[in-house]
């Protein structure tokens, strides 16, 4: 008789693989929009900066 235990292992398997993909995807997603984020505060100052010494 032919069980289902590994068919199901299999898919617990997966589901696993895929939590772990999916954070990890997550996570980079979170840096990369971060790592966006700090290079346009750091652009708008720079940009600030400039504005206050050319009107002087």
């Amino acid at each position: 008789m032919i069980t289902k235990k590994p068919r199901a292992k299999q898919e617990e398997t997966l589901a696993i693989l895929n939590i772990i993909f999916t954070s990890v995807y997550a996570y980079g997603l979170a840096l990369h929009v971060s790592c966006l984020s700090k290079i346009y505060l750091l652009w708008k100052e720079e940009e600030n900066s400039e504005t206050v010494v050319n009107n002087i």
